[in-house]
């Protein structure tokens, strides 16, 4: 198991009484805690004293960092779901912008620079983030007095401080949405890796919790933004499409499933698959968050993120005295027949970019690529205005169109030969073209079809 593994387990699974035999006052909260006489679960009868000691223990056992400064009417973040971001961010995306099987706009080197909207006052993204990152240099927005200044000094703890800068938010930026109202300070020409951040969860004061638990501290800043954390992603999703390549990946953590998934939706309408990358915290957490990123680079037109799966591998039957080359090449034939039927001739075969290939191999794109000049999605399906949005979608869809297919043929004995489907779509255009061609597919190239059926009917009359 590799270092980043275990250490992501001892997070997830940690050993409360290994930290007590290690940390003074996290001993003192954790036997307060195991005994008292409620009848509660662990996690009902924690108190933001524990959850404050927790952190603490937790920041110095795994990563060595000191967290001095911590209002307890503060948000105090759990450890291991932020550690899991942080290196879902750095492990995953950061890999992803500079491979060329990915991006055709892929960057040689990253920036080694990133930002974090709303740090808070633990300042925790960016001192997880550059703790783990030597090269990387942090910018952290935030909009409370008290917060930024409980961050500098955890930051100072640490010896952060020329590494993480620190932005402070006033009322006179108000008028943009978080993104661009931390840009604002930061200057034009630095460029971004990532941007991360954990949404206001409520669009409201939230009500008292049925079971008569209190709530987790936090101030209204930290707690409530309009439309909740559905609202906050939105506002930077509309920032980022006047930012677009400033930054690789927009990130965001996300709390509510519906929210997860109606996010996720607006995000593969507007830019398409090969532009959104998601994942969950492991589910041997208690605790259930999803994180969602998207980015503005130009994906190429196999791109592994916009692979439809799963895809069909068939065999086909001929009865035939031909040679096994021959009956592939037989069956590459009926599937370019199928094309040149199909849908008005809208898709071609890549047989000039493949005059090095044998016929087992056989590419597909689309034969005209049409680029609207709008973004790809319906303005009305979106809580927001983007018509005034500078850009459109092609400026970062494949300049091959919106799908791409392979086949693979493979010659079998007795006449058979196996065939194997790989598609990439780019947009709602290119998945319902590609779900057309499946759904068609096997029977015209097999010849098992209604179609087929009839026909060889009419020829050999009982």
């Amino acid at each position: 198991m590799n270092s980043r593994k275990r250490q992501q387990g001892l997070l997830l699974n940690q050993d409360f009484d290994l930290l007590a035999s290690r940390y003074d006052d996290f001993r003192q909260e954790w036997e307060a805690l195991k005994g008292s006489s409620s009848q509660k679960s662990l996690s009902s009868k924690s108190t933001p004293t524990f959850q404050l000691a927790l952190t603490r223990a937790s920041l110095d056992f795994h990563f060595g960092l000191k967290l001095p400064s911590m209002p307890l009417d503060r948000l105090c973040p759990p450890v291991p779901n932020r550690w899991f971001y942080c290196e879902w961010v750095l492990s995953s995306l950061m890999l992803l912008l500079t491979n060329p099987d990915y991006f055709s706009s892929h960057i040689d080197q990253t920036n080694d620079n990133g930002l974090d909207i709303g740090t808070g006052a633990s300042a925790i993204y960016p001192m997880l983030l550059t703790n783990h990152a030597s090269n990387l240099t942090m910018f952290a927005s935030e909009i409370d007095p008290v917060s930024i200044d409980a961050a500098r000094s955890n930051i100072g703890a640490n010896k952060m401080q020329e590494r993480i800068h620190l932005i402070k938010i006033s009322d006179s930026d108000q008028g943009d949405g978080p993104l661009l109202q931390a840009l604002t300070h930061i200057p034009s020409n630095i460029m971004f890796d990532f941007v991360v951040t954990n949404p206001p969860f409520f669009d409201q004061q939230p009500p008292p919790r049925k079971d008569g638990r209190d709530r987790t501290p936090m101030t209204d800043s930290e707690g409530i933004y309009p439309g909740g954390e559905e609202g906050w992603a939105l506002d930077i999703l509309r920032d980022s499409l006047t930012v677009q390549r400033r930054i690789g990946w927009y990130t965001t953590m996300i709390a509510k499933k519906h929210s997860w998934q109606r996010l996720r939706g607006i995000l593969l309408d507007l830019l398409g698959p090969g532009h959104v990358v998601s994942t969950e915290l492991p589910s041997s957490t208690k605790m259930t968050r999803w994180f969602l990123a998207w980015t503005y680079h130009r994906p190429t037109s196999q791109s592994p993120l916009s692979e439809k799966k799963p895809l069909p591998q068939f065999e086909v039957n001929l009865v035939s005295q031909t040679p096994d080359d021959g009956n592939v090449q037989i069956v590459a034939q009926r599937i370019k027949d199928f094309f040149q039927s199909f849908h008005n001739d809208v898709v071609k075969c890549l047989e000039d970019d493949q005059s090095t290939l044998s016929p087992e191999s056989l590419r597909f794109v689309e034969k005209d690529p049409v680029f609207p000049d709008r973004l790809m999605v319906e303005t009305s399906s979106l809580p927001f205005d983007i018509t005034d949005c500078k850009y459109t979608a092609k400026d970062w869809m494949p300049e091959r169109g919106h799908l791409w297919i392979k086949f693979q043929l493979c010659s079998k004995p007795a006449g058979v030969v196996q065939v194997q489907v790989k598609g990439c779509r780019h947009s709602q255009k290119g998945d319902g073209i590609l779900e057309n061609i499946l759904r068609r597919l096997q029977g015209e190239v097999c010849r098992t079809n209604r179609r087929w059926r009839r026909s060889m009917a009419r020829d050999n009359p009982k």
